[in-house]
């Protein structure tokens, strides 16, 4: 009795030990499981390089000349250069007035946005007098521009001029900045 059950524990140890190594042999077969064995694949990566946009001024806004009167006053100058006064300007000679002219270049048959600033102070030579312009707005309707086929577009710009009639006798300038961005 003793005997068959010494040989029933050394039978499950058998077994166990057996079942351990087709368990370790199953493991050490599976090329999932061996070190060393790799897969590889080629992936796929592109980019299209575009032209930067860029912006620059073929001419600024020119106002042109204007006397002051006894209230102050207004200049408009539209996008497609009619001048308009309101209050108490007069105008002085048109030749020299014309609206800003930008081209705008890049990718061709692309969208593009458009953002200009919204006021500017101009000052006279000496920097001691200013007047003031704002109502900057372009010839592009909304804030969207197209660039065309060959990568270009024109960008008028117009913009209404405030002109104290306690404004003094001098040549005035200043800036604003136009910005486009791809959309």
């Amino acid at each position: 009795m003793l005997h068959n059950k010494w040989a029933k524990i050394i039978g499950v140890i058998v077994m166990t030990t057996l079942l351990s190594a087709e368990a370790l042999a199953a493991r050490v077969n599976n090329p999932m499981n061996s070190p060393g064995v790799t897969a590889s694949a080629t992936a796929a990566a592109s980019v299209e390089i575009i032209t930067p946009i860029s912006i620059g001024e073929v001419r600024g806004i020119n106002f042109g000349s204007y006397a002051p009167g006894s209230t102050d006053g207004t200049v408009v100058m539209s996008t497609s250069g009619v001048r308009t006064v309101t209050g108490g300007a007069t105008l002085g000679n048109a030749v020299a007035a014309t609206p800003g002219v930008y081209m705008v270049t890049g990718q061709s048959n692309t969208t593009y946005s458009i953002a200009i600033s919204t006021s500017t102070v101009a000052t006279s030579d000496s920097g001691a007098n200013i007047v003031t312009l704002n109502s900057i707005t372009s010839n592009i309707a909304g804030s969207t521009g197209v660039l065309s086929a060959d990568g270009t577009q024109t960008l008028n710009v117009g913009a209404t001029l405030h002109l104290p009639s306690t404004a003094v006798s001098g040549t005035y300038s200043g800036t604003f900045s136009i910005t486009v961005t791809y959309n």
